[in-house]
């Protein structure tokens, strides 16, 4: 019922249920309920004596009132039908109830009411008895108003007495409280006073008055008692409305209302004139009803309806010592958060039902008409709290509560904190107040076959402030977003990249080098690794994300396109992408979105990857069924494709390797201790500061993830609130396993023993060239294992996308060095004065301008990288000066030779010649950068040296001026004495090894010479010369013995004594005919005697 207010200085109106024709039996003179009614002329004298009544008692307030209230409700009333009064008396708000996926009861929804209507053949003879005899005597006499009564109230209002008994018949309450709620309610809300309040008590008065002859007139006594029973508040039992007399007695005294003995009864029947004042629970309220109770029996006794024997033993009965309850829990008790989410979800779902049936798509209007959406879902939630309804889950209750239990015994949480942040006083103004900040834990476990929510934490304990979400119980695992870090990444970086072919596979290369993106406010904003570890370089897009790198993820988010990616995300279940994260949350991929993600949305995302890139959203509500079982709503699947089958697998393949060698390498472990090779794949995710902890795990049966973080927090406060201080840092991988652990054991149907992850038939191996991720070209080949970071692995691919080009990045490059920096070398550079190494093309190096790198920007593989610069020297295209400032010095039997650099600024290197009686020998070249010295460590007597500079574009200076170590001036009186002590021996090879002691010092032998003969006495044949006292060659079948000789520049010696060379074995195969294999040694040509000394001055170049 409804109320309108005054309009245009009206009397306001009465708006009852619609006055329809009345009933069928209305015309044979009987009710529906085959009541016979009175003659019509008693209501007409009964009525005008009412209103006779009415009127002298309202005269005696005032006059002008009532008899503007009396005629403005004669004109304008229209009773309400039998049908309206029969809904308002006899229906009522019902208790729903929520079960889990075992039909087992979770419990009892909140509600405003709680209410178990019964008949009245199932209530206690005593309760009405005790009624009657309280509160209206005269029932069965009257016909639904007491003229006595209303006498009695008017001369007790008019003499302000101070003893109100009131004059309502058990019909005018009901009246009251059903027909007249809404007036009521408002009469004593205390929004309306003075001459208005009068006013509403005169008219809902007279109201009561004539709606109570109604009612009177359509049903019987019995029926209006049994309504009133049903109807009537009793107080509240453990944060539950008590309505009715059934629900008062189970919720009071734990027995249903037919077996209430007198003193329950009389004292359930006496807390009806208030509740709250006579609660047997609260010691004072027990008192007071007490003595109430006291008054029922004493009028029961009065009336004849007990006994003196029955008064006594009623007044004796401990009420006290029987008080207990025995209604359903209510789940919002025990379960608030999961009652929360039951309710929420079963709304939204039975909304959506309905926007589908008028045509409209249920997304559409959430995200476009989100007032109308937030309306229909209210309206649906207000249905189910009074319907009476029965939700039917997908929760297991009992993993459900063994999930709550390790929230609270088995994870090690950090100590409490203390932040200030901004709230209000009580004046509503904004300050800032310190306020303490609990560590929390939430975990989601969802079955992937179905994407049916099983259990979930929401929370360790209830959050220390709730701004958001005002008096509703905050969740962490479904209502709270915070930043999800690197547990994004394989929504927003790998997956969508994957998918978009900008890796090919998931063994392509990645660099993980710096990412400079621009910032308005700094200018720059540089992507670092986690804790600053340093840059790595090249690796593959499987090690980047076992690793968790952050600048490859960056880098493919931004290759895929931002839009793009999200657009992933969002079909895969993330709705917390804001507008402004797809415009400018450049760095999303690892975590920076405005609000962040809930832990069910992304566990629910991270379903993809295990269902072949399905996403089967996740759900909690069944179905629903009303009171009578008849189904209301039926949860139907909804599939999204949202990544192929082969990224799927390819992501899952990697994130296998996060928990067996990447960042969850522990959680790994503790897996296979216990439960050998299982199917567990997942991502670790660590925000900003170390503000949330995150792991979403899955195996092919089950996706759970857990996430830990404080409740409170100030960004100016990061370490406060950092779930790595102190020197201790929150473990979230071990609450992961204990979760694990008690799924399997709950729920072994979801144990991932013997199972796998599906492989697609289209995804293939090849052989691939790191760093290209291309076919191995023969450089890749050559270089492979030598040079760093360039290998040929297996990589995993789509069919249609293995790599058929050859690599392109392992090249054999010309260097050199200029100012400590490598560039490329000029073409015309001389071979000898560049560095000739294997190198790899790498992506250019991103260096930040403005912002300070808190580490190295090189990564830690950057020296094998190629220059993308030319050599910046050039060329004066004249030739250049002379080295100047050549030493030679003697260090043991080594020549040092050091110079002076020249001026030019086009020097690429210096050219170093050694001169002696051999001739002209080029015998080093030294670069630019390199330390302008060389060591000789095979001088020759009597050498002398030289040294020439060579520009970059080969330009040669005339040599510098000779210089050398030894007295060229004393050279030697005559040729050398022979070698002596000459050893002849065979190799295992076949070859033959000739050994003598060195000449004397005085001797200044150059070279000595190997002679072979047939006999001791020749004839002899020169094999070679040797600087070096010792020459191998293979000699031929008539070459028997060996003599040498030593040569100065003087001339060469007598010969040695010939030594016979050792027979080969038998076994061993002589050359072919005619064929002398060639001599070895460290000479391999005969040097002349320069045929002036000292040297020349110019030796030929």
């Amino acid at each position: 019922m409804s109320t309108h207010g005054n309009s245009g200085g009206d009397e306001p109106t009465l708006v009852f249920p619609s006055a329809n024709r009345p009933p069928e039996g209305e015309q044979s003179g009987k009710t529906p309920n085959g009541k016979r009614r009175p003659p019509i002329w008693r209501y007409v004298g009964y009525g005008f004596a009412t209103f006779a009544v009415f009127v002298v008692a309202f005269a005696l307030a005032g006059f002008g009132i009532a008899l503007g209230i009396v005629a403005s409700a004669f004109q304008k009333e229209e009773l309400p039908s039998y049908e309206a009064m029969k809904e308002a008396l006899f229906s009522g708000n019902l208790a729903s109830y929520a079960y889990d996926r075992k039909g087992k009861l979770i419990g009892q929804l909140p509600s405003v009411e709680t209410r178990i209507p019964t008949k009245l053949s199932e209530i206690s003879p005593y309760v009405v008895e005790a009624l009657i005899a309280a509160e209206d005597k005269n029932f069965y006499s009257h016909h639904g108003v007491s003229l006595r009564g209303i006498a009695r109230a008017a001369f007790q209002q008019f003499t302000r007495s101070e003893i109100q008994t009131g004059g309502s018949t058990l019909t005018q309450q009901l009246v009251k409280q059903t027909l007249l709620e809404d007036l009521y309610r408002q009469e004593i809300s205390g929004e309306v006073k003075g001459e208005e309040l009068t006013r509403l008590k005169y008219r809902r008065k007279f109201a009561e008055i004539f709606l109570a002859l109604h009612v009177e007139r359509y049903f019987t006594k019995e029926q209006i008692l049994e309504a009133y029973l049903n109807k009537m508040y009793f107080g509240k039992v453990q944060g539950q409305n008590l309505y009715g007399i059934e629900a008062a007695a189970r919720g009071y005294f734990g027995v249903p209302a037919k077996e209430l003995n007198l003193a329950q009864a009389a004292y359930l029947v006496g807390m009806l004139q208030s509740p709250g004042m006579y609660d047997p629970n609260d010691p004072e309220g027990l008192n007071r009803g007490i003595d109430r109770m006291r008054y029922v029996l004493e009028s029961m006794r009065k009336l004849g309806k007990i006994s003196e024997e029955e008064y006594r033993e009623a007044l004796n009965y401990d009420i006290a010592g029987n008080l207990k309850s025995d209604l359903p829990e209510v789940s919002s008790n025990r379960y608030p958060i999961l009652t929360e989410e039951i309710l929420e979800e079963a709304a939204e779902a039975l909304a959506s039902q309905e926007l589908k049936k008028l045509g409209q798509d249920p997304e559409h209007v959430r995200r476009n008409a989100p007032a109308e959406w937030t309306d229909l879902v209210q309206r649906k939630r207000d249905f189910l709290n009074t319907a009476g309804v029965r939700i039917y889950t997908t929760i297991d209750l009992d993993l459900y509560d063994a999930f709550q239990d390790v929230a609270q015994t088995a994870v090690k949480y950090l100590p409490d904190a203390k932040v200030v942040v901004p709230t209000k006083d009580a004046q509503g103004k904004e300050v800032r107040k310190e306020m303490p900040s609990v560590q929390q834990f939430a975990a989601v476990l969802i079955d992937n076959r179905t994407g049916a929510v099983l259990a979930e934490i929401p929370n360790r304990k209830p959050p220390t402030v709730d701004p958001t979400y005002g008096k509703r119980y905050l969740s962490f695992a479904r209502n709270q977003p915070y930043s999800p870090g690197s547990s994004i990444k394989p929504i927003l970086a790998y997956g969508p990249a994957l998918e978009e072919g900008v890796l090919p596979g998931i063994d392509s290369p990645v660099e993980d080098t710096p990412v400079v993106l621009p910032d308005g406010q700094k200018g720059e904003h540089v992507v670092y690794n986690y804790n600053l570890s340093p840059f790595k370089g090249l690796m593959t897009a499987r090690q980047a994300l076992w690793e968790s790198r952050n600048p490859p993820a960056v880098r493919l988010f931004l290759q895929v396109g931002m839009e793009r990616a999200f657009s992933y995300a969002e079909a895969a279940g993330i709705s917390t992408i804001t507008p402004e994260d797809k415009r400018e949350s450049q760095v999303a991929a690892i975590g920076g979105l405005r609000k962040g993600t809930t832990l069910y949305e992304l566990t629910g995302a991270y379903t993809v990857f295990p269902n072949q890139g399905l996403l089967k959203k996740p759900y909690m509500v069944e179905r629903i069924s009303d009171a009578g079982d008849r189904e209301l709503y039926r949860h139907e699947e909804e599939v999204r494709q949202v990544f192929s089958p082969e990224t799927a697998y390819m992501v899952t393949d990697a994130l296998r390797g996060v928990v067996t060698n990447g960042t969850a390498s522990a959680l790994g472990a503790k897996l296979r201790s216990a439960y050998g090779d299982v199917p567990v794949a997942g991502k670790t995710g660590t925000s900003e500061d170390d503000q949330d902890f995150w792991f979403i795990g899955y195996t092919p049966t089950f996706t759970l993830g857990v996430w830990g973080g404080y409740d409170m927090r100030n960004k100016d406060q990061p370490n406060a609130t950092s779930l790595n201080r102190g020197g201790t840092r929150f473990d979230h991988l071990s609450p992961w396993f204990t979760l694990y652990q008690k799924t399997v054991q709950i729920l072994p149907d979801l144990n991932p023993q013997g199972k796998s992850f599906p492989r697609p038939n289209t995804l293939v191996t090849a052989s691939i060239c790191l760093p290209s991720g291309k076919l191995p070209s023969e450089t890749c080949q050559k270089a492979a294992g030598k040079v760093p970071k360039v290998e040929i692995i297996s990589g995993l691919f789509p069919r249609n996308r293995v790599p058929t080009e050859r690599d392109d990045r392992v090249v054999e490059a010309r260097l050199v060095v200029v100012g400590d920096k490598e560039y490329r070398a000029r073409d015309d550079t001389p071979d000898d004065l560049v560095l000739k190494e294997v190198r790899v093309k790498r992506d250019p190096l991103q260096i930040p301008k403005r912002v300070r790198m808190l580490i190295s920007p090189y990564p830690t593989d950057w020296k094998n990288h190629l220059p993308e610069e030319a050599d910046p020297r050039t060329p004066t295209g004249r030739a250049p000066n002379p080295p100047q400032g050549l030493t030679a010095t003697l260090d043991g039997n080594a020549v040092v030779l050091r110079w002076n650099a020249n001026g030019e600024p086009d020097i690429a290197g210096y050219r170093v010649f050694r001169i002696d009686a051999a001739g002209e020998t080029h015998i080093a070249s030294v670069m630019s950068h390199q330390p302008l010295e060389f060591r000789d460590l095979s001088p020759t007597p009597l050498s002398a040296y030289q040294v020439v500079a060579v520009t970059v574009d080969g330009r040669t200076s005339p040599p510098s001026n000779p210089v050398s170590p030894f007295d060229l001036s004393k050279p030697p009186k005559g040729a050398p004495s022979p070698p002596k002590d000459v050893q002849v021996s065979r190799q295992a090879d076949g070859t033959v090894a000739v050994r003598w002691n060195p000449n004397a010092e005085k001797d200044h032998v150059i070279y000595y010479s190997v002679y072979a003969g047939n006999t001791d006495h020749g004839p002899w044949t020169k094999l070679g010369d040797a600087t070096d006292p010792s020459f191998t060659f293979t000699p031929s079948p008539n070459q028997a013995y060996v003599r040498v000789t030593a040569t100065n520049d003087v001339g060469e010696s007598e010969p040695s004594k010939a030594v016979p060379i050792p027979q080969a074995p038998p076994s061993s195969p002589s050359p072919p005919q005619g064929e002398t294999p060639p001599p070895t040694g460290n000479r391999g040509e005969t040097r002349g005697i320069l045929d002036l000394l000292p040297f020349p001055s110019h030796p030929k170049r």
